[in-house]
């Protein structure tokens, strides 16, 4: 009953943002409506990449063992900026595009004639629906970043100094005491900087500085521009007191696999320590595992409904399941590359393709 209603409110919304639609350009989506027999899913937008690359990898696959029978699979944006009405799948209804914060919702008040996975890197917490299962197949991670034009921020900063600057309890460098060999100027402000209400990255910055799976709450001091996450050619960063989180994983895509543009790309901002941890390994190119098990680790998997990987009509483990399922993303050479190519630690062949 609630998919039903869920629909019902969504056609009586789709009204009130077509002049919205009509004067936003849209997110890179299929380049046609994905069949109805059709694997579709909802992307965020520091995972896009990512997925949006497995799904074409594994179409190819198919399509090169002469394979035209198995269900393809297909990803739409989310959208942080206003809701987008879309179709999903031919013969399915029109939906309100869900934005970060939406996207399981989208999964439980809508069936597999229109959605069936959403992308998430926070793992199962308290506002997840039951009946779905959280999938893992990587590691990701946020840090923190700061322009390399200003020299006050440290190269290292414990979760302390981070609660306390985004708490404003630490609102100048000379607050910063417990790194060893820095002395941060007198009386110099930190300007904190978060991303736009709705972005991943955001979010999952407050949730590890927070305690007991509830986010941190800001401090009034927290500057009032909202860039885009995960990109530091904003023109704020030209401000050498500048902290912002950041996706250490999109860092990896954008700074060593060629997987950045001239907006999206971390312009002034370095990555920087925190607690003592190298975020990413320039040696390796990839995000450090061991960051990735800390506090500011993030679970990268697909969530599906229950009953859709038991028995659904697509055989969803066939694409995201273990090894022992014939699971393409956890076993296929191509798709753990695409994993590490986009900054994504894979986890162990235990766990890839296992519900958490």
């Amino acid at each position: 009953m609630h998919r039903t209603l869920a629909r019902i409110a969504a056609a009586f919304a789709s009204a009130a943002v077509l002049t919205l639609a009509a004067a936003t350009a849209a997110p890179a989506d299929p380049a046609v409506t994905p069949p109805a027999n059709s694997v579709v899913g909802f992307n965020t937008p520091q995972s896009k990449g990512l997925f949006d690359q497995l799904a074409a990898d594994y179409n190819a696959y198919l399509a090169g063992r002469g394979d035209t029978t198995s269900p393809r699979v297909y990803l739409w944006d989310s959208y942080v900026s206003g809701p987008l009405i879309v179709v999903p799948k031919v013969g399915g209804p029109a939906i309100t595009r869900p934005n970060d914060e939406q996207l399981q919702k989208a999964l439980e008040y809508n069936w597999h004639d229109t959605v069936d996975f959403v992308v998430a890197t926070h793992g199962r917490d308290a506002t997840a629906f039951t009946d779905h299962d959280f999938i893992q197949l990587g590691r990701s991670a946020v840090t923190w970043a700061a322009p390399t034009t200003g020299a006050n921020a440290p190269a290292n900063l414990t979760t302390a100094d981070l609660i306390g600057i985004y708490t404003c309890t630490k609102q100048t460098w000379d607050q910063i005491t417990d790194i060893p060999n820095y002395t941060g100027p007198y009386r110099v402000p930190i300007h904190a900087y978060l991303p736009q209400v709705g972005a991943e990255t955001r979010d999952q910055f407050l949730l590890a500085l927070g305690s007991s799976g509830v986010p941190l709450t800001p401090g009034g001091c927290v500057q009032a521009a909202t860039p885009a996450p995960d990109e530091g050619t904003d023109p704020v960063f030209q401000d050498p007191n500048a902290v912002v989180p950041y996706n250490a994983s999109h860092y990896v895509a954008q700074v060593y696999n060629d997987h950045g543009t001239a907006a999206d790309a971390p312009g002034l901002l370095s990555l920087r320590n925190t607690d003592g941890y190298l975020p990413v390994s320039a040696a390796l190119h990839q995000v450090n595992p061991g960051f990735a098990a800390t506090r500011y680790g993030m679970q990268v998997d697909v969530v599906v409904r229950h009953s859709d990987w038991t028995s659904g009509p697509f055989n969803l483990p066939a694409v995201f399941g273990p090894g022992t399922t014939g699971g393409w993303t956890c076993v296929n050479a191509t798709a753990r590359a695409d994993l590490i190519s986009w900054g994504v630690v894979p986890v162990a062949s235990t766990l890839c393709g296992k519900p958490a």
